[in-house]
């Protein structure tokens, strides 16, 4: 059970900007070889590939998955995923805030129940948090055309850090 949740200050409803929050939990974490630490990434590159990870649908309206499932992702320039989101008639802004990440056939993606899930990067045996799934168009999953936007986790490792340092 969580002793405390810090949502960002500046969260918005309407546009997902700044759509993170931590939790401190009532008792620590044992780490095992399904439970390990992930170290908060500074990094913005681009063109890095990482895992997502869920427990979210695997298909538009159908329920959660029983199997914890992960898909490889690319990330993308914010611009590149913007221009995406347009061509696909589904226009966007994506701010520097927000990670877009996905993978050339389109078919691989977050859906329903993925919100808050992580995409982590694998570096030289480290595993990285760069971001945080946020948001996507309605229900639609795995439409070619279409990556998944993240909250990019670098923006908030200030915020992180100060939270982290006065209240867990």
């Amino acid at each position: 059970m969580p002793e405390r949740i810090e949502v960002h200050p500046d969260f918005d409803k309407l546009s997902y900007e700044n759509d993170i929050a931590l939790i401190k939990l009532n008792s620590p974490l044992v780490f095992s070889k399904h439970i390990i630490p992930v170290c908060i990434s500074q990094s913005t590159a681009s063109g890095k590939w990482g895992n997502l990870i869920g427990w979210g649908s695997t298909e538009e309206d159908g329920p959660l998955s029983n199997t914890l499932q992960y898909a490889e992702l690319q990330i993308l320039t914010n611009h590149h995923c913007e221009k995406m989101f347009n061509q696909s008639r589904h226009f966007q802004y994506i701010s520097s805030s927000f990670l877009c990440a996905g993978d050339d056939s389109g078919q691989i993606d977050s859906c329903i129940g993925d919100s808050g899930a992580p995409f982590v990067v694998q570096i030289n045996g480290v595993w990285y948090l760069y971001g945080i799934v946020s948001w996507g168009i309605g229900s639609i999953c795995a439409e070619p055309g279409i990556p998944t936007v993240f909250t990019r986790i670098s923006t908030f490792y200030d915020w992180i850090k100060n939270v982290t340092s006065l209240h867990f």
